[in-house]
């Protein structure tokens, strides 16, 4: 429960939090990076504006499944083929794989992102039979026997998370223009919201969360009497046009991360 209430001894509001425990506590700012679709889990009084409200519940009922992975090997064994390690495959059970290796480790890391390819993932009940779908696809795809060999496997299933139960949003069409409504501060600006969903470049992303980061903070501080220095954030373009979507979604998505120019240049795993 979040409640606006009045400060003791002072006109100016503040926010009073309630935990499940029943611990209350109380400051004259708050922050909440909780990923959008998750604010319904929350009693706010008096309510979220309405715009608010809308865009979380586009985040709820557009959001991928999202299961991440590394697996790892002796070596490098690709690059010894001459390949990048990157791969996109639409087969599954992995849709995406990149070169993942440190100077003391090599990898691989893969995506499972489509919600028919995740709910198959999740149907297979162990950790080994699922290392076992990634072994297989791997070596399907380059015929290198190197890749029945893992030396470890790590997975991270985001759906099962309690305060995310998701990993990177996704948008329906024409929800862009509507998308600030998740960032304004609420109650004179004593409650306010970040996290990597309120960013405008890099949503979802680190690069996201510390760009929202940093506006939050400024924020507070502002509400809080102290000016220091200022923060502009460029908002996203206008994309009524259907030819301005990719420009859009590699700037918002995929930032530095990932450029349709970066797939182009490197070769990779062939399908």
């Amino acid at each position: 429960v979040a409640n606006s209430t009045t400060g003791e001894g002072s006109p100016r509001q503040a926010v009073e939090v309630e935990l499940r425990d029943g611990q209350v506590l109380r400051a004259r700012t708050v922050v909440l990076a909780l990923q959008p679709h998750l604010y319904d889990t929350i009693a706010f009084d008096p309510p979220l504006p309405q715009a608010k409200r809308k865009m979380a519940q586009i985040f709820k009922y557009s959001r991928s499944r999202f299961v991440k992975l590394r697996v790892l090997y002796a070596s490098p064994w690709w690059r010894k083929q001459g390949l990048s390690g990157e791969l996109l495959s639409g087969a599954g059970p992995v849709v995406y794989f990149l070169d993942d290796c440190s100077d003391d480790e090599a990898a691989l890391l893969g995506f499972v992102v489509a919600d028919h390819l995740t709910e198959e993932w999740c149907r297979l009940d162990s950790r080994q039979s699922r290392l076992e779908a990634v072994r297989q696809q791997l070596f399907a795809l380059t015929r290198n026997a190197a890749a029945l060999e893992p030396t470890g496997f790590e997975e991270m299933d985001w759906t099962r998370e309690v305060f995310t139960s998701s990993c990177v949003p996704s948008f329906p069409k024409n929800s862009f223009e509507a998308w600030k409504a998740l960032r304004l501060p609420c109650w004179d600006e004593t409650l306010l919201f970040a996290g990597a969903e309120t960013a405008t470049h890099g949503v979802g992303y680190v690069e996201g969360a510390l760009q929202a980061g940093e506006r939050a903070a400024h924020e507070a501080l502002r509400s809080l009497g102290v000016q220091l220095g200022s923060f502009a954030a460029e908002e996203p373009r206008a994309h009524s046009e259907s030819e301005n979507l990719p420009g859009v979604f590699e700037k918002l998505f995929f930032g530095r991360v990932l450029q349709a120019s970066h797939l182009e240049a490197r070769g990779g795993f062939q399908s």
